[in-house]
């Protein structure tokens, strides 16, 4: 089966719901839509609850909606969401960004080839604040508007994280490693992902997660997975001041040297 499931972890972000379904709605592959509410205001998760109500009665695709009762953070709430997934193969996708109009070719170009030990990440994000539709567009003007990580498709492993990390080497284009490693909207296979990531997740009783797709990529890396680039996957991300990456940029900072130290030992 070539099905696909979405999941969504949403923090107060009902806002950016619709606009954040539209296309996975229209996609030949994906047939689940798993949102996580991590325990909203209580007038975000009824609006959240009214939007769900009305797109269910709109597709035939199974939309699914789970209510934390209590707040478990980013990484908790994705690694729950992935686990409650029926199919393989699991995008991961932020409530608040928006997914390339044709996420079927990327979908068909990782189904083609499906690794159960690869993370596909995005070669490319568009930056934008109110208008995604014409921030493509305008990065062709204005570099502010687009992040390029690769040209093409390109494997990532342990030992690049860490000659990147003691040598300061280039392995992307605009960004740094590290920035790949803190994208935050992933394919993962199911079987993969438990393996590398919440297995050896269960092995630690303390550790800083701030930074919820850092803290992924160290348990996928470390256990012998990898990172994998693709071209032309790409996705719209929204530079928000009141997301968790900017209300928490300091924690977020913190965990990248936390991390960088433990990529080492």
């Amino acid at each position: 089966m070539n099905n696909v499931t979405v999941v969504i972890p949403s923090y107060n972000t009902s806002t950016y719901i619709k606009d954040c379904l539209k296309i996975f709605l229209k996609s030949t592959y994906i047939n689940e839509i798993i949102i996580g509410d991590d325990f909203s205001r209580v007038s975000e998760l009824e609006k959240l609850e009214e939007i769900v109500f009305e797109l269910k009665k709109e597709t035939k695709k199974e939309i699914i909606l789970i209510k934390n009762n209590k707040n478990k953070g980013a990484f908790e709430n994705k690694k729950n969401l992935v686990q409650e997934s029926t199919n393989q193969l699991v995008y991961v996708f932020d409530a608040d960004n928006i997914p390339q109009k044709n996420i079927d070719q990327t979908i068909e170009k990782i189904l083609s080839n499906a690794q159960d030990n690869f993370i596909y990440v995005p070669s490319k994000i568009y930056q934008f604040e109110s208008y995604y539709i014409i921030s493509k567009l305008l990065s062709i003007f204005n570099s502010k508007y687009r992040v390029r990580l690769s040209k093409k498709d390109m494997l990532i492993d342990i030992e690049m994280v860490r000659d990147y990390i003691l040598n300061d080497t280039d392995y992307t284009i605009d960004k740094n490693l590290m920035w790949v490693l803190s994208v935050g909207n992933y394919f993962v296979n199911k079987k993969g992902f438990n393996k590398h990531v919440a297995e050896e997740y269960e092995k630690f009783s303390s550790i800083n997660v701030s930074n919820d797709f850092l803290a992924v990529c160290y348990f996928h890396l470390t256990s012998g997975g990898k990172i994998k680039l693709i071209e032309n996957f790409y996705h719209f991300h929204r530079k928000r001041k009141d997301s968790a990456a900017f209300l928490l940029e300091d924690e977020f900072f913190d965990s990248i040297q936390i991390f960088k130290k433990k990529f080492m030992d």
